[in-house]
């Protein structure tokens, strides 16, 4: 069974719903070069300003990942 941290779980819960890693949203996050980062901040409470730059980088990873997947099968 996966271990569902307290602090910012819908964000680690939208994730893996997405099938997305640190690394898919690395990115995107500005100001950050390594995926220990993100982790370390996620392992603390986020401001609403902070869960908008992950949100949002969700949703890049998302279209990225999406738009690499189309191109593969269109092919």
């Amino acid at each position: 069974m996966k271990t569902i941290y307290k602090a910012n779980s819908d964000i680690r819960l939208e994730l893996e719903r997405c099938n997305l890693t640190y690394s898919d949203i690395l990115e995107f996050i500005p100001n950050f070069s390594h995926i220990n980062r993100i982790s370390e901040e996620l392992a603390k409470p986020l401001s609403e300003e902070r869960k908008k730059v992950y949100l949002l980088a969700i949703k890049k990873a998302k279209q990225k990942k999406l738009d690499m997947l189309s191109k593969i099968y269109n092919e």
